[in-house]
């Protein structure tokens, strides 16, 4: 069949000589037989066989019809002239062809999407991977502490409480318990002359009591940390789909939303644990529970403290909490 005959099939279907479906089956053989008329030639053969079963589906609209007086007829409107069927397969095998590109370049940016995330989490898989201990390495036997009343407690303290040396120093390790090492706790108690063992148990005590305190603050820099992750995973596939050959807007769009909806998120929960919220320190009624005196005179220490280190950093001077400063008489 050549292209002459080819446009000669609208006009045998009318006459009634072949059917509909015969007609559309030699539309598809002639494609088939030649692809370099419709620019096939420069695909490979599963390129081709996707065209065609793309054609296959459109079988109904190689021959357009049209409704007359309730019935589907040929619409010969378009074949006045008499290359016009050749021209309309020829829109149709190319329709076909763009559709196949942009089928692939669509799943070419999921791929491209998809490698990229899984990069990152390799990556971060290997961040948290670096973190574990070692097997062979033995961990740290936790030391056991006996538990013991608030008022067993205050025993430690009398001799600070009655002598009137500045408190400054052990008010503020006891607001900072959950963050303090056996290195600045034994240093605390050489200062003040306290017996180790039970200031390390005092400051366990004020440790156990703020765990409430303490999981809050981990599930929020973990909802903080989750937001840094999804943002960054969000941006990987907008990149992948912005340098595509065939951009999707609507699902630039949505990738968009979810890096600004993320990007807020990881800032507003970073500036808050930047700030120190939510605080994982024991209240000032507990220390001056502890210590036998009153709220207001811990709260006393904690601002002159405050306003010494402001003092000495507007000096350009770093705070020395070692040292011996003005004794304070309440």
């Amino acid at each position: 069949m050549d292209v002459s005959e080819l446009n000669n099939l609208p006009s045998l279907v009318i006459k009634g000589e072949i059917t509909r479906e015969a007609a559309a089956g030699n539309v598809l053989e002639f494609i088939q037989k030649h692809p370099q008329i419709f620019g096939l030639n420069k695909y490979d053969d599963d390129f081709k066989s996707d065209v065609m079963i793309i054609l296959l589906g459109k079988k109904e609209r190689l021959l357009p019809l049209y409704c007359k007086n309730g019935k589907y007829e040929l619409n010969t409107n378009l074949y006045i002239g008499g290359d016009d069927f050749f021209y309309h397969i020829y829109w149709l095998v190319t329709s076909a062809i763009n559709t196949k590109k942009r089928t692939l370049v669509k799943q070419k940016n999921r791929e491209d999407a998809i490698y990229t995330n899984s990069r990152i989490q390799v990556k971060d898989n290997e961040h948290k991977m670096s973190r574990l201990t070692p097997v062979t390495e033995v961990p740290k036997v936790p030391r056991n502490f006996k538990q013991i009343s608030v008022e067993d407690f205050k025993k430690t303290f009398v001799q600070v409480i009655d002598n009137k040396c500045d408190k400054r120093l052990l008010v503020l390790a006891m607001k900072s318990s959950f963050y303090l090492t056996d290195e600045i706790i034994e240093k605390i108690a050489e200062h003040y002359k306290l017996n180790r063992d039970d200031f390390y148990e005092a400051i366990q005590f004020l440790k156990n009591s703020l765990d409430v305190k303490s999981q809050k603050r981990n599930y929020k820099a973990e909802r903080r940390n989750r937001a840094y992750y999804y943002k960054l995973n969000y941006e990987s596939q907008f990149e992948a789909l912005k340098g595509g050959i065939c951009e999707d807007e609507f699902q630039k769009k949505k990738l968009e939303e979810k890096i600004i909806l993320h990007n807020a998120q990881w800032k507003k929960l970073n500036l808050q644990l930047k700030n120190g919220g939510p605080y994982v320190r024991p209240s000032n009624k507990m220390i001056a529970n502890f210590l036998g005196i009153c709220e207001r005179q811990v709260s006393y220490y904690v601002a002159s403290a405050k306003k010494e280190i402001e003092k000495k950093l507007s000096n350009e001077e770093m705070p020395e909490f070692a040292e011996e400063s003005e004794q304070v008489d309440l």
